[in-house]
């Protein structure tokens, strides 16, 4: 994924990712969280039907678990995320990476598009 941010989104900020896809999207529609956890950890969203997004794109469970860990966590939002003792201090760039994913995958609607857009603003002012 290219986008203005300097953050890498398949290495240690995944969870900024994951983190804004939901803000924008799990508002709207019935999005959640998933924590990959084994040797390391990776963070994903997880779309209403099931599949798992990460800066990658849609992908498997076993594609993930494959190239990451073996176990899974499904958390429902941020909040849980925090629970969960991950940091997501959210910028306008994590915003701007998970509508260009949304919008490559066919998965931003006009309400993601303006969530996305006013968050962004918020961080900016």
């Amino acid at each position: 994924m290219t986008t203005a941010s300097t953050r890498n989104y398949q290495d240690g900020y995944c969870n900024h990712l994951a983190a804004a896809i939901w803000e924008i999207s799990g508002y709207v529609t019935d999005w959640r969280i998933a924590i990959f956890d084994g040797a390391g950890s990776h963070v994903v969203a997880v779309t209403p039907d099931g599949r798992y997004l990460d800066s990658l794109g849609i992908r498997s469970r076993e594609e993930i678990c494959g190239t990451w860990y073996e176990t899974e966590t499904i958390v429902a939002d941020t909040r849980s995320l925090y629970a969960e003792g991950w940091d997501t201090p959210l910028d306008a760039d994590d915003y701007r990476a998970a509508l260009v994913l949304l919008e490559r995958e066919g998965l931003a609607d006009d309400d993601v598009r303006e969530i996305a857009a006013s968050r962004i603003e918020d961080l900016e002012d």
